[in-house]
């Protein structure tokens, strides 16, 4: 019976490891970005990537001050440089303490883009990840 237990457990943890799609906040050095209110937002130097026009990178944003269930998002994000836009990829909602809480699943038509919001904090995000990407 115990031995059934403790499978039972290491495969409901295993599920929800393999949910989880980003790296764990903790396992990154975040650079950051934007400090406002409502909370803040890093980027991972080291995931920008660039293909032609678009940059990929991986984005925290912390959101504790808002007060809901999701305290912090890590989000794989594309910035298409050229048409100023930008779209997420996939990404991982965490609850109080870091708890992992749920996968947002890329979607199967590709990266949604919309216009990248002007104002500092996005013009900032926008010159770092556009000006500071390799070309490939």
């Amino acid at each position: 019976m115990m031995t059934m237990a403790i499978t039972t457990l290491g495969a409901t943890l295993a599920s929800a490891l393999a949910a989880q799609l980003l790296p764990a906040p903790g396992s990154v050095r975040w650079e950051r970005m934007i400090e406002e209110p409502s909370g803040a937002s890093y980027i991972d130097p080291a995931s920008l990537a660039r293909d032609g026009d678009v940059v990929r990178f991986l984005n925290r944003t912390d959101r504790s001050a808002q007060g809901d269930e999701i305290r912090m998002l890590v989000v794989r994000v594309a910035v298409d440089c050229r048409q100023r836009l930008i779209g997420m990829v996939e990404g991982d909602a965490y609850g109080e303490g870091g708890r992992f809480l749920r996968s947002i699943p890329a979607q199967a038509g590709g990266v949604a883009f919309q216009p990248l919001a002007a104002g500092a904090g996005p013009d900032q995000v926008f010159q770092r990840v556009c000006a500071g990407a390799g070309r490939r």
